[in-house]
């Protein structure tokens, strides 16, 4: 996969992880100084359904920050994020989505967990010409 490659099927496989990919490659996207991927709180069933991707950062005060990459309406973006808190036990939650993909049942369902969580909507690597 690339940049501008087009819409091959393959392509449009694991996305999340894709996203991830940018944000570690350049995490200042986020605010944040360094992030690492982790493995996801549950074992990806197949490469068609969404699967949340995570990874983990340190924010510009030190603070530990958990990043939920997911595309799409992804159903258990919320309760993956809240089992990796209890894994990983950061003091904030960024979810990282497409911008189109940021929809406020999303914000909702994401604003009941016990850690502050925040949504943003960012640039996509396949989006870009």
């Amino acid at each position: 996969r690339r940049t501008g490659a087009g819409a091959h099927p393959l392509a449009t496989l694991c996305r999340e992880r894709w996203l991830r990919h940018d944000l570690v490659a350049d995490p200042s996207v986020l605010g944040l100084g360094d992030l690492v991927a982790v493995d996801p709180a549950d074992e990806r069933p197949n490469l068609r359904d969404p699967a949340p991707a995570p990874a983990i950062g340190t924010g510009p005060d030190g603070e530990r920050v958990l990043v939920v990459c997911s595309v799409g309406v992804d159903p258990c973006v919320v309760s993956a994020a809240a089992e990796l808190v209890l894994r990983e036990s950061p003091d904030r939650i960024v979810v990282a989505l497409p911008g189109r993909d940021v929809l406020p049942a999303v914000e909702r369902a994401l604003a009941r967990l016990v850690v502050p969580t925040s949504i943003l909507g960012v640039a996509c690597g396949w989006d870009i010409a």
